[in-house]
């Protein structure tokens, strides 16, 4: 549904990010998301994963990574 996100990464936890876009935070759950740095503004490829009881949104640095 989304390639990618384009935001300025408001915050950081144990395996996710929030990446604002537009007023919007999305929870982006990213590989090693200290990584990141709060204030940067960075271009995320996602991969939104729906279950029946779940919908979760990836993140990754590039197109390669997420194939």
């Amino acid at each position: 549904m989304y390639h990618y996100i384009k935001g300025i990464i408001t915050q950081t936890y144990d395996n996710y990010i929030v990446l604002e876009n537009n007023n919007i935070g999305y929870l982006i759950k990213t590989f090693n998301p200290y990584s990141y740095k709060i204030g940067d503004e960075i271009l995320l490829y996602t991969y939104l994963h729906v279950r029946e009881d779940l919908m979760e949104l990836y993140g990754f640095k590039t197109q390669a990574e997420k194939d």
